[in-house]
């Protein structure tokens, strides 16, 4: 991808052991060249309302947008709602 006088280059791997995926970046300007990587950790959904409710969280719900429409298998995004249980 090139931007401007900069390119970047962008390679993503997953990490199965640690349940992370790897984005590595290189920043190219003339001789310049930077390197950067981001670890983005991979969680189900399931293991998400886990964590909620271990940390004392219920009526755990799931969304796959703002507009209320219901999560599935695929959706491209997951936003989670949960109250705290007293």
């Amino acid at each position: 991808m090139h931007t401007g006088d900069i390119t970047v280059e962008a390679r993503t791997e997953y990490d199965p052991v640690d349940s992370r995926m790897l984005s590595h970046y290189r920043f190219i300007r003339g001789a310049e060249v930077h390197a950067a990587t981001a670890a983005h950790h991979v969680y189900t959904s399931g293991q998400i309302g886990d964590f909620l409710t271990d940390g004392g969280f219920g009526e755990i719900r799931r969304f796959a947008g703002p507009d209320g429409s219901p999560f599935t298998l695929g959706s491209p995004r997951l936003l989670v709602t949960a109250r705290r249980v007293e």
